[in-house]
């Protein structure tokens, strides 16, 4: 029933602010971002009559836990075998990377938080 407000947001990034620029560097679209980003949630939101930045602060903001002590180290992918092609191409190593399924409170602990 919310699957549309959760997805908003990326259509409303996706319209207002990526279509449209060419970007050099991943620095130069960090700083396109951050104008865009101070602009956006300065801004009076329709529906709630007030800017994002201050229901954020008021509502949301003491919810936040405080960020890990360290930096995220993502999984390394591991190559496999590709499966083989139809027309018995030769097969190539691809970069696959196994999810493991662990509770939330699992996160939580290895990030130094509560769980």
């Amino acid at each position: 029933q919310t699957k549309g407000k959760v997805e908003r947001p990326i259509r409303y990034v996706r319209q207002d602010f990526i279509y449209g620029r060419d970007f050099v560097s991943d620095e130069h679209l960090g700083d396109e971002l951050g104008r865009w980003l101070e602009r956006a949630n300065s801004r009076v939101h329709a529906t709630t009559k007030e800017p994002p930045r201050v229901r954020f602060g008021r509502d949301e903001q003491h919810l936040l836990g405080p960020l890990p002590g360290r930096p995220y180290l993502p999984l390394p992918a591991r190559p496999v075998e590709a499966p083989r092609t139809p027309c018995g191409a030769e097969r190539s190593l691809v970069p696959m990377v196994l999810v493991e399924k662990r509770p939330l409170s699992f996160y939580a602990a290895i990030a130094g938080g509560q769980p």
